[in-house]
């Protein structure tokens, strides 16, 4: 039955081209095999076998349900549940992953907490939390898979070597290493991009705020000048009300004295016949009314006077109004200033925002294939371009070269393009690749030409890469602004006949700071056609009393409207806040991902570990091989001595002996013969070969199991002295015969740290040493220690071919090894590097050509007096 299934299942993978109905049941299959071949930690305690399908295709379901039905998993029943979420996953003892929920996979943790539970996922780019990941072969439809050996062993799983037979493969720790620390350093830079953005959205907002307080102090300023106008206002009507009051007394003074006087004139008709019998009381009332009126000129002269001074009132009063409605006016004019900018910073955060739209879509499909890269991506054949522009330049200053138009036009036809992803078609509204290949000349005009000379000064100068802007035209005569990233593929920097070129659109931010260039005038236009409208009106401006109240009535409008404008401040706090929600969110995700680098990290420092100790196994297995021969060859000897005083002691026993005397000759003659054969000696000697084998390899066995201890815990006192000892001890047959090792270590200075770690910082270190020294050469340990601030100074010098400062400045680089193929991984000084730092020490190395290279450490230390 078993046999039967396996053909079945390797059937179905071999022809997926059948339809979905086959790659469901070719899923469903594996997804049961795996159950098969894989053992749980809690095997034991399980009932019945529980699993999750993470998917929408019910057809794995039913699949998986037939196999349920007919078969039972390690003699014990299955039950299966289909959902899209987590939910319900606290007794679930496998999982299955369809595409699409990536996200999810993130917090099974926190779902399942210390529940085992097997991970399937299907074609997962993210491969660090998968255990199993199935893979299909865009080509030929055939269904793989990959075995992540690191996520099952950690988690206590165990699976049969058996299970690698149908079509599945162990995953590369060190791609996934590589790969995990690239999407950290991607992530970072994104990180830090959306940071200046929020930073710089910050200091708009800080700027936005000065602003605001600005304004708000000057409606403060105005707000007291218009009110000490006011007082003053009041101060001259009070002012004119006096005046109006004396100007009414001296009226009714005039009309007293007119009353007065035409009394007299009726006395003079009446009395007309008695004027000349009283000329002297008509020269006396006469006299009086010349007095009368002189009396009248001066009130009339006193009423000029009041009048000229209530005129000169009224001038001041409407010069205070025109100041009070220039300030109106300035108001205005400062509150559409603000509304411009305000529009300006809607129309700039928007731009922020598209941007970080496109900056989130492209790291969601930065790992897509060259076909479907959001970024267009164009290869060129420029050969025949170089060769063409060396022919056509003749020296001089290459950067001022000028080029006439019919020769770009010419030089175009000199690109070939090799090939091209489908963004590029998109943008520019090709057809076809072959339309965009032959007719590829089209989509430059004159003013592309800015763009191609640029270029064409890098060939010039030999450059490899270079970044400039350049103006295109599609097939549908759309002008577009791009911004293009020109690299030439290593191998191919001397004829340039591959070379990469990426182009961004850009035509829209180029729109867009058009756009900002044109508020920006426009703004200044309105501020100076505001200011030319203040001063005409300040020439011409005569207002009254309700007029000014009007004005107040605006400003109070004015201020409701900054009141709006603060609100709108406080809304974008509130955007603010939850851009930082997010960003706290990418941090929560990265720190996931640092921990996630970390334990790929761990694993790799573990895999070196076993594979230095694999490139060791031959020298111990010979250094222990020699000690070994010393106790076979001394237990041969002794088996052979032994048999002969067994022998000795039969003969002895078989005889018959008639009296002691006899019996005591015998034993003379038998102690003369071991005298005479010399068995003290030879057993002496024996033995002691024997007890120098044991030693030497229970010292070899020692110094084994101090590499491979437990490398966790940090808190072991390790005398320094032992640590290099037993690194030697190991690699001695690296160096035994060929390589003078000078020690002047001092003894009892004491490392806290791991046995395990130390050992393998000096094996690493010696190893290389050693391996750097060809033929006869010489290796230096010494160290010096200071009381002082409990530090100890390690030196490690060797004799060999040196290094260059290239490969110096990458010899901590992960991965970095000048070692041929199999003999090196490239991660000894860089896991080297990561101990000693996390031992709070610091390392350095100097070395040159032919003159050796020498290894400085420093690490905390204390010196114990004996």
């Amino acid at each position: 039955m078993k046999k039967n299934f396996t053909i079945l299942l390797f059937l179905l993978s071999s022809f997926m081209g059948f339809g979905q109905i086959q790659e469901s049941k070719v899923i469903a299959g594996l997804i049961f095999r795996f159950a098969q071949f894989v053992e749980w930690p809690n095997e034991s305690s399980i009932d019945t076998f529980q699993v999750l399908l993470i998917s929408e295709d019910t057809l794995i379901y039913q699949e998986f349900d037939l196999i349920r039905q007919s078969h039972k998993l390690k003699g014990k029943p299955i039950r299966i549940k289909m959902s899209n979420s987590l939910n319900g996953i606290e007794n679930i003892q496998l999982v299955y992953f369809d595409q699409g929920y990536e996200d999810i996979i993130n917090r099974i943790d926190a779902a399942n907490g210390i529940q085992p539970v097997l991970i399937v996922t299907y074609n997962y780019t993210d491969k660090l939390l998968s255990m199993i990941n199935l893979v299909k072969d865009k080509k030929d439809k055939k269904i793989t898979f990959e075995i992540n050996k690191q996520n099952i062993d950690g988690r206590g799983f165990k699976y049969s070597p058996e299970l690698l037979l149908y079509g599945g493969s162990l995953m590369d720790v060190k791609e996934l290493y590589l790969k995990t620390y690239s999407e950290l350093l991607e992530k970072t830079t994104s990180l830090e991009k959306l940071k200046a953005d929020l930073d710089k959205l910050e200091t708009e907002k800080k700027k936005f705020q000065l602003q605001i307080n600005g304004l708000n102090d000057s409606f403060e300023e105005l707000k007291n000048d218009i009110k000490l106008k006011e007082e003053e206002y009041q101060r001259l009507n009070e002012q004119i009300r006096v005046k109006d009051e004396s100007l009414n007394k001296m009226n009714r003074i005039l009309i007293s004295n007119t009353q007065k006087s035409q009394i007299l004139e009726k006395s003079l008709i009446v009395q007309n016949d008695s004027i000349f019998r009283a000329k002297k009381e008509l020269s006396e009332l006469n006299i009086k009314l010349l007095e009368k009126q002189k009396q009248l000129q001066e009130n009339q002269a006193v009423i000029y006077t009041q009048s000229t001074k209530i005129e000169t009132q009224q001038k001041r009063l409407y010069f205070s109004l025109i100041l009070a409605f220039a300030l109106v006016i300035v108001l205005i004019s400062i509150y559409i200033a603000l509304s411009a900018k305000k529009q300006l910073n809607n129309k700039l955060k928007y731009l922020v925002d598209k941007r970080t739209i496109e900056l989130k879509k492209s790291q969601e499909y930065y790992l897509s294939l060259f076909e479907n890269s959001p970024v267009a991506v164009c290869e060129f054949d420029l050969s025949e371009l170089r060769d063409f522009l060396f022919q056509n330049t003749s020296g001089g200053d290459i950067q001022a070269y000028l080029f006439s138009d019919e020769f770009y036009r010419t030089s175009i036809k000199k690109i070939k393009v090799n090939d091209l992803n489908m963004q590029t078609l998109l943008l520019f509204g090709a057809a076809s690749k072959k339309q965009f290949i032959e007719n590829y000349y089209e989509l430059f005009n004159e003013e592309s030409f800015r763009g191609l000379h640029k270029m064409y000064i890098k060939i010039l100068n030999n450059q490899s890469q270079t970044e400039y802007e350049i103006t295109r035209v599609s097939f549908k005569g759309e002008i577009k602004q791009l911004y293009q990233s020109f690299m030439v593929l290593p191998g191919h920097e001397s004829d340039y006949s591959k070379v990469l070129i990426s182009m961004l659109d850009i035509t829209e931010l180029k729109d867009y700071e058009r756009e900002v260039t044109r508020h920006r005038d426009h703004l200044e236009e309105l501020v100076h056609e505001r200011t030319k409208e203040i001063i005409k009106l300040n020439e011409s401006l005569y207002q009254t009393n309700e007029e000014l109240q009007s004005k107040n009535e605006d400003l109070s409008s004015k201020n409701r409207q900054l009141k709006e404008q603060q609100e709108e401040i406080t809304t974008l706090n509130e955007e603010l806040l939850e851009s930082n929600h997010l960003l706290e969110d990418q941090k929560e995700q990265l720190e996931q991902l640092v921990q996630k680098l970390k334990e790929t990290q761990d694993q790799l420092v573990e895999s070196e570990k076993m594979a230095s100790l694999g490139l060791l196994t031959a020298g111990v297995a010979h250094e222990i091989n020699n000690p070994i021969n010393f106790i076979s060859s001394g237990n041969q000897a002794l088996e052979m001595l032994i048999s002969e005083l067994w022998g000795h002691l039969e003969n002895l026993k078989s005889k018959e002996f008639t009296s002691n005397e006899q019996f005591r000759q015998e034993l003379l003659n038998f102690d003369n013969a071991i005298q005479k054969g010399e068995y003290h000696r030879m057993f002496d000697e024996i033995i002691n070969g024997i007890s120098l084998g044991v030693e030497r390899t229970t010292e070899i066995v020692r110094s084994l199991q101090a590499y491979s201890r437990d490398t966790t815990n940090l808190n072991d006192w390790i005398e320094l002295a032992d640590a290099v000892n037993s690194s030697l001890v190991i690699l001695k047959n690296k160096y035994k015969g060929r390589i003078n090792v000078i020690t002047h270590v001092q003894p009892n200075i004491y490392l806290n740290c791991s046995s395990g770690k130390i050992n393998q910082v000096f094996v690493n270190i010696f190893s290389n040493a050693f391996d750097a020294i060809e033929g006869q050469g010489q290796v230096k340990i010494s160290t010096a220690m200071n009381s002082a601030d409990n530090k100890v100074f390690i030196e490690i010098s060797d004799s060999g071919k040196g290094m260059d400062k290239d490969t110096l400045k990458k010899v901590f680089d992960p991965f970095f090894t000048t070692k041929e193929t199999g003999k090196g991984t490239g991660l000894g000084l860089y896991i080297t590097y990561g101990i000693i730092k996390q031992m709070k020490g610091t390392i350095a190395v100097t070395s040159e050509i032919n003159m050796g290279t020498n290894f400085m450490i420093t690490l905390p230390a204390k010196k114990e007096e004996t």
